[in-house]
């Protein structure tokens, strides 16, 4: 059974040979083709590769394209601050908090100008 096979039954209901392998590897598939977690969470063009290529050597059956949990929170006016070694993390949220619960009434909807990762493209 081909990993496509495996993955469509499953959803389906039918029968499979054994659950379709889809780990989260992040900072793994990074450091697996020789790069780091910063450049992972930076660029779709290392993301991609190191997924494919993990897929490739390990049996996987579905790509991952998920990054971090802070992309698309740069569309909605995260500042985010880029490092090897932690991969993104927010400088400035979209949000201030005073220790009590956040207005979400206040979040502005996403804007294209600030949500560059969101669209794949390469820094």
């Amino acid at each position: 059974m081909t990993g496509r096979e495996r993955y469509l039954n499953t959803i389906d209901g039918r029968p499979v040979d054994f659950l379709p392998r889809i780990p989260i590897l992040l900072r793994y598939a990074a450091e697996h083709i020789g790069s780091n977690y910063g450049a992972y969470t930076r660029d779709c063009r290392v993301l991609v590769e190191a997924n494919r290529r993990c897929a490739a050597e390990f049996g996987i059956d579905q790509l991952s394209a998920g990054s971090d949990p802070y992309c698309e929170t740069q569309g909605y006016g995260a500042v985010c601050h880029y490092d090897a070694e932690s991969g993104v993390r927010i400088e400035s949220p979209p949000l201030a908090s005073n220790g009590g619960p956040l207005d979400l009434s206040q979040l502005r909807p996403p804007a294209r100008s600030h949500a560059g990762r969101t669209h794949a493209q390469p820094h």
